[in-house]
């Protein structure tokens, strides 16, 4: 990523650790169910796939995508940009999160899932870098807690760059 300083805190091979736990956790958690996983679209793609690839019970993948970040890294409106496609009324529902740091995004995609009448919901996030004392919706299932700092890479991107990296990095000044 040229011209942007970057400082690797969690490794390719720490991620698969975390994301190997939270599919047999899932997998624990919903045995004899086909629970409905949710891929919020795009930062989460690599870790939703990772994890169902590694999970021992059969689900049904489904995508959305909300647009959050317009001017580098500071949120802007939220935007639906592409819905789930299938009926998810009296189901276990799974909302699968690259990142959860002001907890507005997982916020508008629970109210938006919640409206559709799930059986139970829940969220899963790789990371969860949260303030103590944040607002809004805490993650049921957690790869890693992280403090501040703008994380690219496994998906997580700085405009549009980045995501490609395997391992995951913040940004440096």
């Amino acid at each position: 990523m040229e011209g942007l300083a970057l400082r690797k805190v969690l490794s390719r091979k720490e991620i698969k650790n975390a994301v190997l736990r939270l599919a047999r956790q899932l997998s624990v958690d919903y045995e004899g169910k086909t629970p409905v996983l949710v891929c919020v679209l795009l930062g989460a793609h690599p870790f939703f796939e990772d994890l169902v690839a590694q999970m021992t019970i059969g689900v049904e993948k489904q995508f959305l995508r909300v647009s959050s970040y317009r001017e580098a890294v500071r949120p802007g409106r939220l935007e639906l940009l592409a819905d789930i496609e299938c009926d998810v009324e009296g189901r276990d529902v799974i909302i699968v999160e690259d990142i959860v740091d002001t907890s507005k995004t997982a916020e508008f995609v629970l109210r938006h899932v919640e409206s559709k009448n799930p059986g139970s919901l829940r969220i899963c996030a790789l990371v969860d870098k949260r303030e103590k004392d944040a607002e809004g919706p805490e993650p049921d299932y957690v790869g890693f807690r992280l403090d501040g700092g703008f994380f690219v890479g496994y998906g997580m991107d700085y405009m549009e760059k980045g995501r490609t990296l395997e391992d995951i990095y913040v940004l440096q000044g």
